[in-house]
C-alpha cells in the first residue's frame, strides 16, 4: 500500500507539468478563439465567418434566444457601426474564457459622456467551439461617478 502511494505521488510529480502545459495550451487557444470570434461578430459584423466558432451556443442573456442564429438576429437589430473591439482584460481557465470590453458612448438620457464595460464569459466544448455565453454589462456616466478611479 505504501509503495502504491509513493508511485502515485511520483507519477503526479512527474506528469503534473505535462498536464499543466496541455491545460495552458487549451486556455490560450480558447482565448485566441474567443477574441477572434468576438471581433468578427461584434466588430466586423462578419456573421458567417464568426459562425465557425459557434457550437451549441446556449445564450444566458434574457434578451437573446439560444442558438447562433438568434444571436445574429439580435445583433443585426442593434445597428451598431463596425469597429475595432477594445479588449481590456482577457483570461481563461480551461474551457472558460472571459473577455472584458470597453466602449465610450453618450448617455441616452442627457447625452453626457459615458462608458460601457461589458464582460463576456464563454464556455468552450472539447472541439474548441463556443457552447455557452453569459454577458454582464455596466454603464457609467462619467459625471456621476463617485469613484474617480478609472474602470481599467
Amino acid at each position: 500500500m505504501k509503495r502504491t502511494i509513493q508511485l502515485a505521488v511520483l507519477f503526479a510529480l512527474l506528469f503534473a507539468p505535462v498536464f499543466s502545459a496541455v491545460a495552458d495550451k487549451k486556455s490560450e487557444a480558447n482565448k485566441k478563439a474567443a477574441m477572434e470570434f468576438f471581433q468578427l461578430l461584434v466588430g466586423d459584423h462578419n456573421y458567417e465567418a464568426a459562425r465557425a466558432y459557434a457550437g451549441e451556443y446556449v445564450q444566458h442573456d434574457p434578451k437573446i434566444g439560444d442558438g447562433y442564429d438568434a444571436l445574429v438576429t439580435a445583433l443585426k437589430h442593434r445597428d451598431a457601426p463596425k469597429r475595432k473591439v477594445e479588449f481590456k482584460n482577457v483570461a481563461a481557465d480551461g474551457d472558460l474564457v472571459y473577455l472584458q470590453t470597453h466602449r465610450e458612448m453618450k448617455a441616452k438620457d442627457d447625452g453626457s459622456p459615458a462608458r460601457m464595460v461589458v464582460t463576456h464569459l464563454f464556455r468552450f466544448n472539447d472541439a474548441g467551439k463556443i457552447d455557452e455565453h453569459w454577458t454582464y454589462a455596466q454603464s457609467v456616466k462619467l459625471k456621476d461617478s463617485v469613484s474617480k478611479h478609472p474602470l481599467f
